[in-house]
């Protein structure tokens, strides 16, 4: 599989300028002109205004082509601006307003990081207590980290797993934190203990267990009654099925012109993404962490646990633009201001939350597309504020979406080129029909289908079943049944392991990866 990867490393290198003629990047216009648009910002002479953010805010929504999105910003402890634009599902004409409910996704680990503080703060844990205190059954590739991992490096990216590691185990798969946990074992470490930084969902899983093991209740209950009810939140929930007959956002995969999909459960993983939430709500979480905890004069947390969120605890790049990372939070300096931001992703849908304490600012963008329009959006407000309006911001964004997309068809045309290579050669190891398993991930199964084509199943994840169309070479094209935010095309291939027929599976993607996944024939 390592040759695969390398490959998939040079094909993105040697074709990209095929991938860039060769596929339609999406055109990005704006009714106000590109150029028009940063003008407006660089005449403000003082601090933005609703009017003038929703100039903005028009304009990229129609360069970034987003079917709809909501903003809400409060400055100095009053709200600008709380508002949605266009529909909640493309095709349709429901209107998204400041009630309208989005995934959140990883801005969900910021509410987990400070349940965690409050905990401590109420002395029913410590996050330096050994991980192993509350979950004996998490166990590590390495008995080093087993034994010396505390509740603080789950929330903070240091524990040695790289980005993103073992998010496999739980898209769409119907099953619990615990069993997702279980497997980590079985997993590779990517640095030393403590001494870097891999992006981890699957350590917020286990953060998300600790603390419900402390507080007697799951995470998402700790959560509501400690701060969404203090803060009156009270349209956001933690869950899928727990969303309202009407007004919450499709997801839509902008890569597959804007195709909505259906709300994914993230029961799973829900502690390191699974809230959902609105403009109006989320102006109340923002506002009581500009404000030491405080909100409307009553303390739903104290000084010391926003201090305890808000500290540094894994730096992440080289100086001078190093970032850090506290419990929940990415933590940068800007000219003399401390940002504290994060974004979320989650299937069909982006958002990202910033705060500038000293300048008293928050800002929320929620969208119910995959593209970078959060980002580009919310820096330019923060740049406005801080008096540095950027004259190419939503320029500069563009040609950071179009790079994104360049690149996601590169790793398509990966496939492709695969699969153009293996056509009509002969078979060295047949695939042949029955069970397959991993030993991290499980088994799966393979049956006949209409022809020669194969049928794939996971019995864990029906939503992920697919086809396999033998194309030579042991190779197979592998098309999903359904439609995904996150993957598109993949390839099945068989080879041996330990004189074994295995299937491997290679599915070129941003977040859930299958590399990892070589499945050995069970004998029946």
């Amino acid at each position: 599989m390592a040759t695969y990867l390398r490959f998939s490393a040079l094909f993105a290198g040697l074709f990209l300028f095929v991938s860039l003629s060769a596929k339609p990047i999406p055109t990005f216009s704006s009714p106000f002109g590109v150029a028009e648009i940063p003008s407006i910002a660089t005449q403000v002479d003082s601090l933005p205004t609703a009017a003038s953010i929703e100039v903005l805010a028009k304009a990229a929504m129609d360069s970034f082509d987003v079917p709809g999105f909501a903003i809400g910003i409060v400055k100095d402890g009053k709200v600008v601006l709380s508002k949605g634009y266009g529909v909640r599902k493309i095709g349709t004409d429901e209107a998204v307003d400041a009630n309208t409910l989005f995934a959140i996704a990883s801005n969900t680990k910021a509410f987990v990081g400070t349940m965690a503080a409050m905990l401590e703060d109420e002395g029913k844990l410590s996050l330096k207590d050994p991980v192993s205190q509350y979950l004996p059954y998490l166990k590590f590739p390495s008995e080093e980290v087993t034994k010396l991992a505390i509740v603080e490096d789950l929330m903070t990216h240091r524990t040695g797993l790289g980005t993103f590691k073992g998010d496999h185990l739980w898209f769409k798969r119907k099953i619990n934190p615990r069993e997702v946990l279980t497997k980590v074992r079985d997993l590779e470490l990517e640095y030393p203990f403590r001494a870097g930084y891999g992006y981890s969902n699957v350590m917020f899983i286990a953060a998300g267990e600790v603390i419900g093991k402390v507080a007697g209740k799951p995470w998402s209950e700790a959560v509501e009654t400690q701060i969404f009810a203090p803060l009156g939140m009270n349209r956001t929930v933690t869950r899928v099925r727990d969303l309202p007959k009407d007004n919450f956002a499709y997801g839509h995969i902008t890569r597959q012109e804007n195709n909505s999909i259906p709300p994914v459960a993230w029961d799973a993983p829900g502690a390191a993404g699974g809230i959902w939430s609105s403009s109006n709500d989320m102006l109340k979480w923002i506002s009581c962490n500009l404000n030491d905890g405080v909100y409307k004069g009553d303390t739903v947390w104290s000084k010391q646990v926003q201090r305890t969120t808000m500290r540094p605890k894994n730096v992440i790049g080289a100086a001078p633009g190093f970032t850090s990372y506290g419990l929940g939070w990415f933590l940068s300096n800007d000219d003399g201001h401390l940002i504290a931001g994060h974004g979320g992703g989650y299937d069909g849908m982006y958002s990202r939350v910033v705060l500038v304490p000293d300048l008293n600012l928050g800002i929320v963008v929620l969208t119910n597309s995959m593209t970078g329009f959060p980002r580009a959006l919310s820096t330019e407000i923060v740049n406005q504020y801080m008096g540095k309006s950027s004259a190419t911001w939503l320029d500069d964004g563009l040609k950071g979406e179009r790079a994104g997309h360049a690149n996601w068809f590169t790793h398509q045309d990966s496939v492709s080129y695969l699969l153009s290579l293996a056509q009509n050669k002969p078979d060295a190891h047949p695939l042949v029909l029955g069970t397959y398993r991993d030993a991290t991930y499980g088994t799966f199964t393979v049956t006949a289908g209409a022809g020669k084509n194969l049928e794939l199943s996971f019995p864990q994840a029906p939503q992920l079943d697919a086809l396999l169309q033998p194309v030579g070479g042991d190779h197979y094209k592998l098309t999903w049944r359904e439609r995904h935010a996150w993957v598109d095309q993949g390839l099945a291939f068989t080879e041996h392991k330990d004189g074994k027929l295995a299937l491997r599976l290679y599915i070129p993607n941003e977040d859930i990866f299958y590399d990892s996944i070589l499945a050995v024939k069970v004998s029946e």
